[in-house]
């Protein structure tokens, strides 16, 4: 699961700063994005069933292939890109549109 590394275009920064967000950006070729599907999937069958995942912040603080996962270098410098080097993680969270 080796990232794939390049930088944010002066396009992706413009849109990040008029729409919030960027997406669609290149981090792990299809086997890594595989496996990080696989784990997600164990992750939300080992919680509750009434569990709202949207609402669940803070994971890299109990699971740690999602703190590994927000330290992926690759993740990190489009971060620093748009924030530059001087930042930390506050919260982290995931989305889902269904379950099971």
């Amino acid at each position: 699961m080796e990232p794939i590394s390049r930088r944010l275009t002066e396009s992706e920064k413009r849109q990040y700063a008029t729409r919030g967000y960027v997406k669609n950006l290149p981090v792990f070729d299809s086997a890594g994005v595989e496996a990080l599907q696989g784990k997600f999937e164990f992750t939300l069958n080992g919680l509750p069933g009434d569990l709202d995942i949207n609402l669940v912040n803070n994971w890299h603080k109990a699971n740690r292939w999602f703190y590994d996962l927000c330290r992926t270098p690759a993740i990190l410098d489009y971060v620093e890109d748009l924030l530059g080097p001087d930042f930390f993680q506050w919260g982290a969270s995931s989305f889902a549109s269904c379950r099971g």
